[in-house]
């Protein structure tokens, strides 16, 4: 809606003989991102203005699986469920998946090249890291951290036997994952590790956002074989 109105509003300033002054209502891909009514003039002589004004409420979720779900793809304000809860949520979903198997190309272990060992630091340096330096590692959507994070979440689930339906053994996993990620993430050692913690949750949300670490169904799907295709109730 505030979109709309600023495209009307642009297009109207570019054919008026007063252009006047150039304003934009804020838009979000979130709910209730407009708190106040503004007016948006959009032609003259006459006169024609569009109200932007409040007009989508953030929905009534009572179950908060379902609430969740819509706060990891972007839907809701991560601030609802919590950022290192979305990124849980996230893990496990991807730790109990096949999506990571996609991903052992990248392993590096046994081999002579640097390997990240999700219980271990990074050891040495090489012309491959000196390179890397020259870039931006404050840009976590480069190519070549998303390796090195894939790497890592495809080690950290190869090289250790969970049980899936433990809870305790999963958010154990889950906790080594988030800590491994600071590396890649290149998060500065002197954060606190709360905050570090967050930082990391923010930067892998974001890669899941824009499907940098694959596209996954957050919904159960039945299996075809056990529908009842002759079923009509």
């Amino acid at each position: 809606k505030s979109a709309l109105a600023n495209s009307l509003h642009n297009i109207g300033r570019i054919i008026a003989a007063e252009k006047g002054k150039l304003k934009h209502a804020v838009v979000s891909s979130q709910p209730c991102e407009t708190k106040d009514i503004s007016s948006l003039k959009i032609a003259s002589n006459p006169n024609v203005y569009v109200l932007d004004t409040p007009g989508v409420l953030p929905p009534d979720i009572s179950d908060f699986e379902t609430g969740s779900k819509l706060a990891l793809i972007g839907t809701l304000r991560d601030s609802l469920a919590g950022k290192k809860q979305l990124a849980q949520l996230f893990l496990s979903i991807l730790d109990s998946g096949r999506e990571y198997k996609q991903w052992e190309n990248l392993s590096t272990s046994g081999s002579g090249r640097l390997s990240v060992d999700f219980r271990e630091e990074y050891s040495g340096s090489s012309e491959i890291e000196t390179r890397r330096k020259r870039q931006y590692p404050s840009d976590h959507t480069q190519d070549f951290i998303v390796q090195d994070v894939r790497r890592v979440l495809y080690e950290s689930i190869s090289s250790t036997c969970v049980n899936l339906r433990c809870r305790k053994e999963v958010l154990r996993l889950i906790e080594l994952q988030l800590a491994a990620l600071r590396k890649p993430f290149r998060i500065p050692l002197e954060l606190g590790e709360e905050d570090a913690c967050i930082r990391v949750s923010e930067k892998l949300l974001n890669l899941y956002r824009i499907g940098r670490l694959g596209h996954f169904t957050l919904d159960s799907i039945p299996n075809p074989k056990d529908i009842d295709l002759h079923d009509t109730s």
